[in-house]
């Protein structure tokens, strides 16, 4: 959680800097800045709101967990900074456009400016330091459309949207200065609400695949069939189901056609003991039922053995259900 809390004071810092200096300039582009930190601000707490409200435990009404509030707060910050930040600076730019006003630039504009990207590039390159070591092998593409931390997920792609968005607005105050035409300005203003709005789209579309039931990552996939396939009591792994629940972790739906043999060779001295002291068909019928019985518990123990087998090569798989056929 700590580039989300991390993420929450820094966006609220850095949208008092940037408004107080839209206030001074009158910059369009200042106030899509302001606008952007404090879009980020509002929907980073709704992060907050997701990751907490996610490590509740199972109970009797959710089994599986609240993993998926992570998501669906996701989604809705998403939507925030969609509607609040991209909507809303996209707006004023074309509203500048239509109705140009001087504006008044001066340090304390570009102090702002200069401070929101410090502060924005911190928290993103903590951010982007701990997606790196989840990232493993995989290229980033890959991790963008294979991560289940949405959280750390948006504060990556929020931050990062927030520094281009510094030197977008840096670019287009500098140009209107220089041009004496606001013009710029509008457009810098129009060019980040761009920004903000594709941005929220990727991690909206994300947060639904996971809210509707994406499935763990090929890779594990492949890891878990392994451990099936090779398993002694596992004649043929028939299919495998997986669904992400929260943030690293999974659940597993295995149906395994089982085999036995394993199980009545250890019992085999069992069976021969027994031979010999078995007299008349009521002393074999008592035998067979005790027997049965008995491999049925000790296939029973070894399904036990085979999930416990997977949770410790495959951390994330919480819930583990084996169908045998």
């Amino acid at each position: 959680m700590a580039p989300v809390k991390l993420g929450f004071f820094v966006n609220v810092a850095a949208a008092a800097a940037k408004l107080a200096a839209f206030a001074f300039s009158g910059s369009g582009a200042m106030l899509a800045e302001g606008l952007h930190s404090a879009a980020d601000a509002v929907n980073t707490s709704f992060l907050l709101v997701g990751v907490t409200l996610s490590r509740r435990h199972a109970d009797a009404r959710h089994p599986y967990g609240y993993g998926a509030e992570r998501y669906f707060w996701s989604f809705v910050s998403a939507m925030g900074v969609f509607l609040m930040g991209g909507g809303a600076t996209i707006y004023h730019g074309i509203l500048e456009l239509s109705r140009p006003e001087p504006i008044r630039v001066g340090a304390f504009t570009w102090a702002a400016l200069g401070a929101g990207g410090l502060l924005d590039g911190g928290v993103f390159f903590v951010s982007l330091r701990q997606a790196r070591r989840r990232r493993g092998e995989r290229s980033w593409l890959e991790y963008v459309r294979q991560s289940t931390d949405s959280s750390l997920l948006a504060v990556l792609f929020e931050d990062g949207v927030a520094i281009l968005g510094v030197i977008v607005a840096a670019v287009g105050i500098g140009l209107t200065v220089w041009r004496n035409s606001v013009v710029w300005d509008a457009a810098a203003s129009i060019v980040i609400g761009v920004l903000m709005s594709a941005s929220a789209l990727v991690l909206a579309q994300r947060n639904r695949l996971l809210l509707v039931g994406a499935s763990a990552r090929p890779d594990i996939e492949a890891r878990i069939r392994r451990i099936v396939d090779s398993d002694p009591v596992v004649a043929r792994l028939l299919s495998i189901r997986t669904r992400v629940l929260s943030a690293d972790e999974f659940r597993v739906d295995l149906q395994v056609d089982l085999d036995p043999d394993d199980v009545v060779d250890r019992l085999r001295p069992e069976i021969r003991s027994a031979a010999e002291r078995i007299h008349g068909p009521d002393e074999l019928e008592a035998f067979s039922r005790g027997f049965a019985r008995r491999v049925v518990d000790e296939m029973a123990k070894e399904v036990d053995r085979l999930e416990k087998r997977i949770r410790e090569e495959v951390p994330g798989a919480r819930v583990i259900d084996v169908e045998a056929d």
